[in-house]
């Protein structure tokens, strides 16, 4: 039940990175917190330097699809490794979630504390809860608990 509770969290993260990363890919314009943050409008960057909002948005390119890369490879794992009970799936569960959620909350953390008070912020609470989510799945799937249980059997 653990193993499954575990596997189901898994899957849910891996669909979570995936979606954002189809929604940065495939976003026309800023997110409205990215907007609320640089404190002008896209016309006014666009006025600006339309190079500056190019920019933006191939940078917010290339961490979505590095979001779906983990996605993915997050899902493909969970789903045959993992699942086989693969020690080594464990670990690179661990290691992809953690370095890509961790700095993300920091960053997202940080960015929204100097957004005014009603304006869009980004989702720090969602990374949050997200690397909540990664330490239960963790906790429920890790193979060096089994195998304790193991030995003293």
């Amino acid at each position: 039940m653990k193993k499954r509770i575990a596997t189901i969290i898994f899957l849910i993260l891996s669909l979570i990175a995936f979606g954002f990363g189809l929604l940065y890919v495939f976003r026309e314009n800023l997110m409205g917190y990215h907007i609320a943050f640089l404190g002008v409008n896209t016309s006014e960057l666009n006025e600006f330097s339309p190079r500056v909002l190019q920019l933006y948005l191939a940078l917010m390119r290339v961490a979505g699809s590095c979001m779906i890369a983990i996605g993915i490879g997050a899902l493909l794992i969970t789903l045959i490794p993992h699942k086989n009970e693969e020690p080594w799936a464990w670990w690179t569960l661990f290691v992809l979630f953690s370095a890509s959620l961790t700095p993300m909350y920091f960053v997202t953390h940080h960015i929204a504390r100097y957004i005014p008070e009603g304006q869009p912020k980004p989702p720090s609470i969602l990374v949050l809860i997200m690397l909540g989510l990664l330490l239960i799945s963790l906790v429920l799937s890790c193979p060096y608990f089994k195998r304790k249980k193991e030995k003293a059997s």
